[in-house]
């Protein structure tokens, strides 16, 4: 999220952005609600269909309240590419494509710098296929948070791109093991839940989640379980909306939209 100027205002267009992605991925079901008030909060509009009133909040596993986390992958994704970037100039170079994959986060900067310098001195062993165009390191470098599979030099591109995979040209470090998200999401529900008293009730209430890691097809019926013990009656219904950020690909898949009661 970017904030500048007025940051609640910010706030509020990014969340109707992410209200107009979920209801456009929602099919036929997101098809005819209109917001009839914005300018509120708990919840943060109020949608209606055919006389039908709801009170809709929507947030993401990973919101501008936990930051932290959203900083910690951009450190770390900025010491990959910036030691890809300083071996391929050494070879003469001008761009790479990197692929990778991070299933945690370091709790520290220092500890995502000290990857860093392990990961240059890995390069200097492997990396010797980046003196040529187009030269491929296969060598992986395995490190606490990750694993860096692949580098791709390619000059055309003037630019260091760090890839989950070439095929889906989605970025690594949205990967999550499914368990994660699901604990993630019940986590959400009851931060939620925990603030049950400030919201507006006079409307059902929907809770709206944006995924943006790794998709989760179903929800397991242990999860299901647990979350419909967190929510404790609050919300009619919870939407647990699969997005990906920062895709680079021209047409992404479309999001699976899950529905939890």
């Amino acid at each position: 999220m970017h904030w500048n100027g007025d940051g609640q205002q910010s706030k509020k267009v990014w969340e109707q952005s992410l209200m107009d992605a979920f209801l456009g991925d929602l099919g036929s079901d997101g098809h005819g609600w209109t917001c009839v008030d914005s300018a509120r909060e708990k919840p943060d509009f109020i949608y209606e269909r055919a006389g039908l009133r709801v009170g809709v909040e929507i947030t993401e596993l990973l919101t501008c309240e936990s930051g932290r986390e959203r900083a910690g992958e951009r450190n770390v994704a900025e010491i990959i590419r910036e030691v890809v970037a300083q071996v391929v100039e050494e070879y003469g170079g001008r761009g790479a494509v990197v692929d990778a994959h991070l299933a945690t986060l370091p709790r520290q900067r220092r500890d995502a710098s000290e990857v860093g310098r392990q990961f240059e001195d890995h390069l200097r062993r492997e990396g010797a296929p980046l003196a040529r165009d187009r030269g491929v390191v296969t060598a992986p470098f395995r490190f606490k948070w990750g694993t860096v599979s692949r580098i791709h030099r390619q000059d055309d591109l003037r630019t260091i791109i760090l890839l989950r995979d070439q095929r889906a040209h989605r970025t690594a470090l949205t990967d999550r093991d499914p368990a994660w998200v699901e604990d993630r999401l019940i986590e959400t529900v009851k931060g939620k839940v925990r603030k049950a008293q400030e919201y507006d009730l006079t409307h059902p209430l929907w809770l709206v989640v944006r995924n943006p890691y790794t998709h989760i097809a179903v929800v397991p019926e242990a999860a299901q379980r647990e979350l419909c013990a967190a929510n404790a009656g609050l919300f009619e219904r919870v939407y647990c909306h699969n997005r990906k950020m920062n895709t680079l690909d021209a047409s992404p898949p479309m999001p699976l939209v899950l529905r939890v009661f």
